[in-house]
């Protein structure tokens, strides 16, 4: 199994971050069997910049973990061709979610977590996790 992460912290008026997981699902159903997407709602903390719902997605894909590198390059190049200025996208796929990991996302749907503290908690289990524009603070809920 490998697990898709993206959050495209989209804006008020904008597609939403499950339309974007949900179109790079249906691309991706051409060659590997979807489980699932999911949909995560992200803490409602005033000081988090106000985006659609926000709320990020993890795509579940039935796919060995030697196709990661491959399936981060199309979902990367899927996400840039559907970039919206003045979003903030992240991405992070992998076949192995550590206890830290999943305890770091609970987190996020209820408090203000950081964009550093993302970034290093991806490094210290060697996460690939990448912002796709503007701040990159879609690596928060990515």
């Amino acid at each position: 199994m490998i697990y898709i992460g993206l959050d495209d912290t989209d804006m008020l008026d904008t597609r939403g971050t499950g339309r974007l997981a949900r179109d790079i699902a249906a691309e991706l159903a051409a060659e590997y069997v979807i489980m699932a997407v999911t949909r995560h709602q992200l803490s409602s903390d005033p000081r988090v910049p106000c985006t659609h719902k926000n709320s990020s997605a993890v795509i579940h894909l039935d796919a060995p973990a030697s196709t990661v590198p491959a399936v981060m390059n199309r979902i990367k190049a899927l996400m840039l061709a559907d970039f919206i200025p003045g979003s903030d996208p992240g991405l992070c796929v992998t076949a192995v979610v550590p206890t830290a990991i999943t305890q770091f996302g609970r987190r996020a749907k209820e408090t203000l977590v950081s964009q550093t503290e993302a970034r290093e908690l991806a490094a210290n289990y060697g996460l690939p996790l990448i912002g796709l524009g503007g701040t990159e603070d879609g690596v928060i809920g990515a």
